[in-house]
């Protein structure tokens, strides 16, 4: 059956079409001829499509999309869709892919490819035919994956919505509809509650953890091999800058950069030496909102020498293989070897070929566990013997070597240029691999985010222990720990907001593309919130307002203490600053009415708190804009709404006054006072010439 025959009638069975079913197979006959082949490999004949990487060293991009009605097994067995769904789900995968200037990486288009397996499913009865989709086979398909995979259910609604808006857009089903997926995801920025406090616990890393790293990394230089090493080094540097894992496993070579400290007047300060001071910041690559260049990140004084460290160590141990890649840049198809191989020419026996890639011989049977090793590498990757069936020829062994590198740039496609050979964390293929030396002599690749969550956390099969459970870290119901790289960044995050690093210096320094990407990473509980408010309000000058007046004239420490610790039970977040009501003793009376609120602290200098408080003030001027029309008509009670609204304004007013402040330093927590009737009958009079 040829291609354009898959979407007719009789590619499913049926007898009887309509003219607008027959057109709507036209449509999709025409886009998949259209977009056949968009990828090199992606043909609408094969059920299995290769996808290049396309996260920089995450191993999520790895492998490739197999179309098939079940999971594959590692013997590549399959069921695969019949046509025409199959090539429709293929055109689907296609067009998808094609949103991305980068393109998905193979788990995205491979939870697509499950989605249609769903879709399928509920179209059986009207024999797989892509046409005559309708929005209920859509929702019986996200229930079942629902019940099926529960809150993981969400990326597979999210496909089947955009299976949706596509065929409907396009005009490739009879009866076009609107559908949104049911299966929302749990809110995962709730901060009150069991589950809220087993989320935050999963996603900071823990304390013993912490502890047993830093003392895996005083030790590291003496007692670490290479492969363990370079590793130990990447979290050193995931703790010294809150990197995400891909931006420290691109770092350039010689990513150091270090700059004068000026004073106000423009001249360099001194340290405590007398030199001049400097301060130390790494060049990185951004991972979010693609960059055409380096950005340079600060690196937290107390940490300076832990990176230096970490820098110098990783640069020792990639230099050979930065040898390699520089090599194979200059001589395309060939690479670098060893001494006596370097140069030769003509034929390797199996004892050779496995002593030129770095084999580990068995202690006692030196030569036969090379040579067995050797025939192995052949049977594996498909080398050629030569007439005599004891050789293979260098020249191909070197191709081979070469094949397997990592080339050119490792950056995606929307962001700057970094070649192979400048990146920082190079190393061979099989480097980690103990039964090798250094890995596969003459090849070169990235350090992977999957061998260092291999380092932290080990292989479920136990066939690679972590760096913890090798060295006996346990915690103390005597499990071994773990812990994953993420976890660093969310702990930074939290840790610097609990010291009062304010929300635009963080979303800088942690490179996030907007402010309120901050929550996300925000573990904070409300009780240590209060905690900070609390020894804010009793150090008498890191906050102001009502408390702190009444609190600085109780002369006695334990009553002072007890009489914030009464005012200030709790701080949840909030739009315009932290929230004291106690939630555990009545529901807030005034929810939705912040600004009005004396419950409310503001700390001074958080911008997206200032830039909430600016949004509400544009919507109240248009209410209030509203209500003088209604009271210029003669409306019954405008006059009270006026009155409401302007109390809002002024209130909001105050709270931007507050941020805007110079005299008040940035983190400063401050009560406004409650608006009182007279100031906003003055206020009124005021604005009597507007009204």
């Amino acid at each position: 059956m040829s291609r354009k025959q898959r979407t007719t009638n009789e590619g499913f069975g049926t007898t009887f079409s309509s003219a607008s079913e027959i057109e709507c197979r036209t449509r999709i006959n025409s886009l998949v001829e259209e977009h056949e082949e968009r990828q090199p490999g992606w043909s609408f004949e094969l059920d299995y499509w290769p996808v290049p990487r396309r996260s920089r060293c995450s191993s999520a991009g790895d492998g490739g999309v197999w179309f098939s009605r079940s999971s594959v097994t590692r013997s590549g067995l399959h069921t695969p869709f019949p046509e025409p769904f199959a090539s429709f789900l293929k055109l689907m995968v296609v067009i998808y892919d094609g949103r991305s200037d980068g393109g998905y990486a193979a788990t995205q288009l491979q939870t697509l490819v499950a989605a249609g397996r769903y879709l399928f499913d509920e179209l059986e009865g009207v024999g797989g035919d892509p046409v005559r989709i309708e929005s209920y086979h859509l929702s019986a398909a996200a229930i079942k994956a629902r019940s099926k995979m529960g809150s993981g259910s969400k990326n597979i609604g999210s496909k089947l919505a955009f299976i949706g808006r596509e065929v409907s857009r396009r005009g490739l089903v009879t009866v076009p509809f609107t559908w949104s997926n049911p299966n929302k995801a749990v809110d995962k920025h709730s901060r009150i509650g069991p589950e809220a406090d087993e989320r935050r616990r999963k996603r900071l890393i823990a304390p013993e953890v912490l502890d047993a790293l830093a003392e895996i990394s005083a030790t590291a230089t003496e007692r670490l091999e290479p492969q363990d090493l370079i590793l130990q080094r990447c979290l050193d540097l995931l703790v010294c800058g809150g990197f995400r894992i891909n931006e420290v496993l691109t770092l350039p070579k010689d990513p150091i950069v270090e700059e004068a400290i000026l004073d106000r007047r423009g001249k360099p300060l001194l340290d405590r030496y007398g030199k001049p001071a400097t301060r130390m910041l790494l060049r990185y690559w951004p991972e979010k909102r693609g960059h055409q260049i380096t950005r340079l990140k600060p690196i937290p004084t107390a940490m300076q020498d832990i990176a230096r460290r970490a820098i110098s160590e990783i640069q020792e141990i990639s230099t050979p293989f930065r040898a390699v890649a520089e090599f194979q840049v200059k001589h395309p198809g060939q690479t670098l070897l060893q001494s006596p191989y370097r140069g030769r020419k003509g034929p390797l026996s199996t004892f050779e070929l496995a002593e030129l890639v770095g084999c580990r011989p068995r202690a006692g049977r030196e030569r036969t566990s090379l040579q067995s090793a050797g025939a192995q590498i052949i049977r594996n990757h498909g080398l050629t013997l030569l007439s005599d069936r004891r050789y293979v020829d260098q020249l191909e062994v070197e191709e081979f070597l070469y094949n397997r590198s990592d080339h050119g740039n490792v950056l995606r496609r929307d962001e700057g240029v970094q070649e192979v050979q400048d990146c920082l964390f190079l190393i061979s293929t099989r480097f980690m691999d103990r039964r090798m030396d250094a890995g596969f002599n003459g090849t070169v690749e990235l350090v992977t985010d999957a061998q260092i969550n291999v380092y932290l956390t080990g292989l479920k099969s136990a066939a690679q222990k972590s760096i913890l459970e090798r060295l006996g870290f346990r915690d103390v119901e005597g499990n071994f720990l773990r812990g994953t790289s993420h976890q660093f960044r969310h702990w930074l995050s939290t840790l610097a907001d609990e010291t009062g690093f304010l929300g635009l210096e963080q979303a800088r320094w942690m490179g996030r593309a907007k402010l309120s990407h901050n929550s996300a990473y925000d573990h904070v509980t409300p009780v240590e919130r209060a905690r900070e408010v609390r020894e804010r309000t009793a150090s008498r000058h890191g906050s102001e307002g009502p408390v702190t007046e009444i609190a600085t004239r109780i002369n006695d420490p334990i009553r002072r203490s007890e009489f914030i610790a009464a005012t200030v039970p709790t701080a949840h977040v909030t739009d315009m600053g932290l929230c004291v009501h106690d939630w555990d003793a009545a529901p807030c009376p005034k929810h939705g009415s912040c600004a009005l609120c004396d419950k409310i602290r503001i700390v001074k200098g958080k911008q997206e708190d200032r830039a909430a408080a600016v949004s509400e003030l544009q919507d109240v001027e248009e209410m209030l804009q509203a209500a003088r029309n209604e009271s210029d008509m003669g409306t019954y009670g405008a006059s009270n709404w006026i009155r409401s609204q302007l109390r809002r304004k002024l209130q909001l007013e105050r709270i931007i006054a507050v941020h805007d402040d110079p005299a008040r330093p940035d983190g400063m927590i401050v009560q406004l006072t409650k608006l009182s009737d007279a100031e906003l009958d003055q206020y009124l009079n005021l604005q009597s010439e507007r009204i």
